[in-house]
């Protein structure tokens, strides 16, 4: 094979492999500026701030993660069952429990 051709070919597979990692990180980034949003949002909802933060528990889906939950499934096995990231699953178990705690506490 004649040397041009494979340092061309080298090169067209290092700009595919920049590109491809170049979108990673653009969603990468967006997914850490979404976890951000969230993040913000469970701290209004923890203090009390957030006008629909009693109205959380009580979204559709939301309600099928604490039946769930309730009986007993993983995190994982809701997430699969919910289309649904685990750690979505885990933030609404942990707003329920601290829901409860605080109403326990009460």
């Amino acid at each position: 094979m004649d040397k041009r051709k494979l340092v061309q070919q080298l090169y067209e597979t290092f700009d595919l492999i920049y590109s491809a990692l170049d979108s990673k990180q653009k969603e990468i980034e967006r997914l850490i500026k979404e976890a951000d949003e969230r993040i913000v949002q469970l701290k209004e909802l923890m203090r009390g701030e957030n006008s629909k933060g009693s109205d959380f528990l009580m979204d559709a889906t939301t309600q099928k993660v604490i039946s769930a939950y309730k009986q007993g499934k993983t995190v994982k096995e809701i997430a699969v069952g919910e289309g649904m990231h685990t750690g979505e699953v885990e933030l609404i178990i942990n707003l329920y429990r601290a829901k409860n705690e605080s109403r326990s506490n009460r």
